[in-house]
């Protein structure tokens, strides 16, 4: 009974997954980002003849190519690179309705595999409320990074500042993931460097497919990193230290 649920739960449309979904498939597409205009190649490579896929917003695939060849519909947005069994999907100029599922399947088969695609409305941006990279110890320092994306996935951001990871404020919301650290500046920090990196993470509730557990992302597939310029720290004196170093100067000199 358990084998029977499982080949239902892997039923899509018109074909059941008993066995592996990766045979006769040699490299299998990796889980990508990517900006808006920027080209990329999604790889795929098999002993058999091969076949693209995109799944749409309605969940509905369509077939990218026929054959060897592009369909007509889509030349204007993608070619093939074909050698020696790979069977490349090369994206001329991304937009963000691109992002999604891809499927290189395995023609005479049901076989197949999937990577999914986020599309990054520009390169992540960090900000801060230090003004010209310096502040001052007893500072509050605020760190965000932020990036707009489409996908059905939704990246998610580890945090750290000198190499050790902090726990950021997530405050994302659909369609923007954004990551907020804040902390008091103290005389021990000389420099501070603040890097993000940006990872995929889960699907978003609701969205087509968020069940399949075929290719789940992990924290290793690291898209990019939004990067903070260093701040350089500088030690703030009060009254009293002003005090105790006159006192060390008249002591010593005088």
């Amino acid at each position: 009974m358990q084998s029977l649920l499982w080949i239902y739960h892997f039923c899509d449309h018109k074909y059941c997954f008993i066995a592996g979904r990766g045979e006769d498939i040699t490299q299998a597409p990796s889980n990508i980002a990517t900006r808006v205009g920027k080209r990329f190649t999604l790889l795929c490579a098999g002993e058999k003849k091969l076949a693209w896929k995109h799944q749409n917003a309605e969940g509905v695939y369509q077939q990218l190519t026929l054959g060897n060849a592009i369909e007509d519909d889509f030349k204007d947005k993608y070619r093939l690179i074909i050698s020696d069994g790979k069977f490349d999907l090369v994206f001329k100029s991304p937009v963000l309705r691109d992002a999604g599922k891809y499927r290189c399947v395995v023609q005479s088969a049901s076989h197949h595999q999937d990577a999914e695609l986020i599309v990054f409305e520009s390169d992540p941006t960090a900000t801060t409320n230090v003004t010209d990279n310096k502040a001052m110890s007893g500072d509050i320092v605020a760190y965000s990074c932020e990036v707009k994306y489409h996908g059905r996935w939704a990246p998610v951001m580890e945090c750290t500042v000198n190499g050790v990871v902090v726990e950021a404020n997530n405050e994302s919301s659909r369609n923007i993931a954004k990551y907020t650290y804040i902390t008091e500046l103290t005389p021990a920090d000389n420099r501070h460097m603040f890097i993000c990196r940006i990872y995929f993470d889960q699907p978003q509730p609701g969205t087509v497919g968020d069940r399949e557990a075929n290719n789940i992302p992990t924290t290793d597939n690291v898209l990019t990193d939004c990067t903070m310029p260093d701040i350089t720290v500088y030690c703030k004196y009060n009254i009293h230290t002003y005090i105790y170093i006159y006192i060390y100067i008249y002591i010593y000199i005088f």
